[in-house]
């Protein structure tokens, strides 16, 4: 073979291992119909005090290759049980405090501390 026929099966072949490495890591373009690399419509976070309720309408921009989907939606499942807990006990020790509250308004006399 002569040098030019080399170069040019050498930059044939340099293009070829490119795409191929470019399309095995998915750089090339995301698949039609797939939601990666646009960010939704109205993208939804969480406010500065969340709420268990709030942990469901969250909506993240995803990206090539973006966040592994089952990963995301184990934290935020676990994220909203925390504070759904929290939330309960919360108001568990709120009813508890206004009844001790109200049982010493009742007999008149100053409020009690409940320890």
């Amino acid at each position: 073979m002569t040098t030019p026929i080399w170069i040019a099966a050498v930059l044939v072949l340099v293009v070829a291992v490119a795409a191929l490495a470019a399309a095995a890591v998915g750089r090339v373009a995301p698949a039609p119909g797939d939601p990666a690399g646009r960010a939704p419509v109205h993208p939804v976070l969480l406010p500065p005090r969340p709420r268990a309720a709030d942990v469901d309408r969250v909506r993240l921009a995803t990206t090539v290759p973006g966040y592994q989907r089952d990963q995301v939606d184990a934290v935020l499942a676990r994220l909203r049980e925390a504070l759904a807990e929290d939330e309960g006990r919360i108001a568990e020790l709120e009813d508890e405090l206004a009844r001790w509250e109200g049982a010493d308004r009742a007999d008149g006399t100053p409020a009690a501390d409940p320890r």
